[in-house]
């Protein structure tokens, strides 16, 4: 692998790093909330909302590997 290869993948798995952090962060979040008439299911709900919007974006930026050269 030449060495863009290594500062490109680099890059990107910084990326996707930085992506999952915030979505740790906002799992948290709804997790450490007492918001009155939010039932456990509403939290769910909510997380697995986020959850698919974020793999949705993570799986775009992974597809950036299939164009690498070997």
């Amino acid at each position: 692998m030449n060495n863009r290869s290594q500062i490109s993948i680099s890059s990107k798995w910084q990326e996707i790093n930085r992506e999952v952090n915030k979505f740790v962060g906002f799992v948290t979040q709804i997790e450490n909330r007492q918001q009155s008439g939010m039932t456990e299911e509403s939290r769910v709900i909510l997380i697995f909302i986020f959850m698919l919007n974020y793999l949705t974006h993570i799986l775009t930026l992974l597809n950036f590997f299939n164009f690498l050269p070997d």
